[in-house]
């Protein structure tokens, strides 16, 4: 067998020889060593031109009753592309099955698998009969007769239980009725049935009560009710399981995932050494080691393991991985299209490749990756749709995204995977301000798995439908919404995050804080907590505290660049512009392409600057002071960063005069931003896949980002360039700004009020009427609700008790950990001088 495996290997042409030998050379001495001793029977087939198939031939001649070569055989024979015909397939299979018996499982499920495309009826009538006559049904026999489409509902249910009923008695191993619990959860679930969800969650209750075997289907009911082990459950469900009923570790991992989570490394190490030693050949306990060294920061030891795991067996996570540690573009592609041949049906191996090309801002072969995989994907396919619609959503193409969202819903509408794309097409309607249809997404997305009090509701569809709540002006159905939301996930951030902000705007800063508070003890590496809560301290008048916030909530966040720029504008606001401009430097370094920080740095400069108005002088817009000559060469080379300058010149008139962006300049510009993007081979590998860029997996919907930063960086950018140019007297160019600008966010309510100054210091009538009406379609959609923004002390420092709900999760989530220690922990750090601030007066 295992010169056969080699031999596969060469035709599968992974290689030219072995070990130095000429594959020729192989055969010849294997002839030679194990001569025909008994002659074939006469309906084994021989494949002409295949050394595998002579190969064969010779082993079955030495053992022509062997099962393991009978089946081998058979499995090869009917893989084959094209297989031989039927009138080849059947005779072997007679011939097997005349030696092995008639209800050989492997023979059987071969066969009916060859079967099932070329001849249906005939494979669904030998699976039935199989299943009423075996005594001990075949589990894999089961799963493909349950997951065909033309069987009927009720049929398939009778049949699992049939299965089921017989394997109970005849007392086979707990392994094979597992098998059949989950394949009947899986029927339930495909089923039409509103009862659906609830059988399937009964039927793996009732396989979790088995002896040893039990925790496959305990896993699987927590998968469907997504809800997480806690770890001591983990470490008992391995101590007990009898591992010679489990095929694979996937609790072993599981365990030392949610322990590597934790910080708990050594731990992990130990429960994934424990897994290889029991499963030697799963190469994927490796590829989980690899992530936990990636948690560590530690690329160098992450990439070890992930080679060392495709030694093993072929991966494509390991090759995904891999792609994303990968030195330059040539060898990144290299890996994505192995890991395309290794299966190119596995959905999350095109979004990986289409998200790279789209980074590399290729997105016309991006958008032909992801329709590929939308085409060929058999497994993964909501990442696909998922990751092509964020896509479209950062080149500004709503409709775009929107339709892909449906489409990606209307291909796996019924499975809870698809709660991701039910979230992403929910928050596209409300920033549309299409409030009622975004309810209605986020609302059947939950009622899809049980409703918004069901055990396992999503977190994130909770959270998109309290945010809904709020726009209609209903804060007390969003309070109820938000608590769901941190009750099913204690670690969503954004959860936390919104909530406080909910209570910030009606003026309950006491309870807002104690919100981001307990919202930081569970996710303190979450930037936008700190940054919500050093916000609310610094609009109170609390500066010195919003410093602290700034100061250690970067300790924990060291790539937030939004932290370090939400503190330049609290000095710049106290008058520290300096500091100001300093900090932002920082930022600039962590990432040059983030529109934000050229504003932040632009505004700096204004201040700064010399007032020399630079052709002609206007009235102020936008608040700002003046535009001097240093200021409008920094908003160029910004637009050149975030990769708009292309934009605006093809929207303007004067391409060539006065101040315009040199084509040169630009080109250079662009050149130094595609070799940071790894456009040559020669450039440097980052530690790690974090440090890259690049995301954990997929669903989270955490997108990576596109060429040329963030949306809304660019969006933020591209206004401030329409105010500049305006008060410069570049009209055109401020129009083109502007234009650009609502491309790529039409709902973006600040740019209207911009854009008509301009137009009305022009007196373009015209112009303004048009906005109007633009403006007008967007928002008459939109709900203003009770969300307004005041500033006062109702509710601060107060000693009125805090609301329940606020009460109950604080007892729940933020008594375990004190605010105070985590501030003294980044405060006490040796690092700090990274976010340094000047002392207060």
């Amino acid at each position: 067998m295992n010169a056969i495996k080699i031999f596969k290997d060469t035709e599968d042409g992974k290689y030219n020889t072995v070990k130095g030998y000429e594959v020729s050379t192989i055969l010849e001495e294997f002839q030679s060593k194990f001569p025909v001793s008994t002659p074939l029977h006469p309906s084994i087939p021989i494949i002409e031109g295949s050394d595998i198939s002579k190969i064969y031939i010779l082993a079955l001649g030495k053992n022509p009753r062997s099962e393991h070569l009978l089946h081998s055989y058979m499995h090869y024979l009917t893989m084959r592309n094209p297989p031989p015909p039927t009138n080849v397939i059947t005779p072997y299979e007679a011939h097997c099955t005349s030696i092995l018996g008639p209800h050989n499982p492997y023979i059987l499920k071969t066969y009916t698998t060859y079967l099932l495309p070329n001849d249906p009826p005939l494979a669904l009538s030998i699976m039935k009969s199989h299943i009423h006559e075996a005594s001990s049904p075949s589990p894999v026999i089961l799963q493909d007769l349950a997951s065909h489409p033309s069987i009927p509902y009720p049929e398939k249910v009778s049949l699992c239980n049939l299965s089921i009923e017989k394997l109970t008695k005849t007392n086979a191993p707990n392994k094979d009725l597992i098998e059949c619990y989950l394949t009947l959860s899986s029927v339930h679930l495909s089923s039409p049935l509103p009862s659906g969800l609830s059988l399937a969650r009964s039927t793996l209750t009732s396989g979790s009560l088995l002896e040893t075997s039990g925790s496959w289907c305990a896993l699987s009911l927590k998968k469907l009710s997504r809800t997480s082990f806690a770890s001591n459950e983990l470490a008992d469900l391995c101590s007990q399981m009898d591992v010679e009923t489990h095929p694979t570790s996937v609790l072993f991992k599981t365990w030392a995932r949610m322990e590597s989570e934790n910080g708990n490394y050594e731990r992990a190490f130990k429960i994934l050494e424990e897994a290889r030693n029991v499963w030697e050949g799963d190469g994927s306990v490796l590829v989980e080691e690899g992530r936990v060294w990636e948690r560590m920061g530690n690329g160098t030891e992450a990439k070890k393991r992930y080679r060392e795991s495709l030694e093993v067996e072929g991966s494509t996570e390991a090759m995904i991985r891999m792609a994303k540690f990968a030195r330059g573009r040539k060898k990144t592609v290299r890996w994505y299209e192995a890991a395309l041949r290794e299966d190119g049906e596995d959905g999350t191996v095109y979004n990986s490749y289409g998200s790279y090309l789209s980074r590399l801002g290729e997105f016309e072969k991006a958008r032909e990756m992801f329709r590929m995989g939308a085409e060929k994907g058999k497994t993964g396919v909501e990442s696909v749709y998922h990751g092509w619609g964020r896509m479209e959503l950062r080149a500004g193409r709503w409709e775009e995204a929107k339709r892909l969202f449906k489409e990606g819903l209307n291909t796996k509408g019924k499975s809870y995977k698809s709660d991701f794309l039910s979230h992403s097409l929910g928050m596209v309607l409300l920033n549309e301000h299409e409030i009622s249809e975004a309810r209605k997404i986020f609302y059947e997305g939950l009622d899809r798995n049980g409703g918004v009090h069901a055990q396992g509701a999503n977190s994130r569809l909770l959270l998109g439908a309290a945010l809904c709540e709020v726009r209609l002006g209903k804060d007390g159905k969003a309070r109820e919404l938000f608590e769901r939301s941190v009750e099913e996930d204690k670690r969503h951030a954004h959860a936390w995050q919104a909530w406080g902000v909910l209570e910030v705007k009606a003026g309950n800063y006491r309870e807002a804080r104690e919100l981001f508070e307990v919202g930081i003890k569970n996710c303190k590496n979450h930037p936008a907590l700190w940054q919500a809560l050093a916000r609310m301290e610094a609009n109170l008048g609390n500066v010195r505290e919003a410093r602290k916030l700034y100061k250690v909530g970067f300790y924990n966040c060291r790539k937030s660049v939004s932290l370090i720029v939400d503190a330049a504008g609290l000095e710049m606001k106290e008058g520290n512009f300096k500091k100001g401009r300093k900090l932002l430097e920082k930022a600039l370094g962590l990432d040059g392409k983030e529109g934000r920080v050229w504003c932040g740095l632009i505004r700096a400069s204004m201040h700064e600057g010399s007032c020399d108005i630079v052709e002609g002088s206007v009235d102020n817009i936008g608040g700002f002071g003046c535009a001097d000559a240093a200021s409008i060469r920094l908003l160029e080379k910004g637009l050149a960063a975030v990769g708009e300058e292309g934009e605006i010149l093809l929207r303007t008139k004067d391409k060539e005069g006065g101040g315009a962006i040199k084509a040169e300049y630009a080109e250079k510009i662009r050149a130094k931003l595609a070799a940071k993007e790894g456009g040559k081979d020669d450039s440097p590998a980052p530690t790690s896949a974090a440090a890259s860029g690049d995301q954990d997996e997929f669903p989270d919907d955490r997108p990576s980002e596109a060429k040329f930063g963030g949306l809304r960086g660019r969006v933020e950018l591209l206004k401030l360039a329409g105010e500049i140019y305006s008060r410069a007297g570049r009209w055109d160019r401020a129009r083109a700004s502007f234009e650009r600008a609502l491309e790529l966010d039409p709902n973006c309510a600040p740019l209207y009020h911009s854009y008509a100054q301009l137009e009305a210091i022009l007196f373009n009538l015209e112009g303004l009427n048009r906005l109007n009406k633009r403006a007008e379609e967007i928002f008459s959609k939109a709900s203003p609700g009770k969300f307004s923004f005041k500033l006062g002390h109702q509710g601060y420092g107060t000693a009125t008790p805090l609301p329940s709900q606020v009460q109950r999760v604080r007892q729940r989530f933020g008594e375990d950990v004190q605010f105070t220690d985590i501030l003294l922990e980044g405060s006490a750090s040796g690092t700090m001088e990274l976010l340094e601030f000047p002392t207060d007066e």
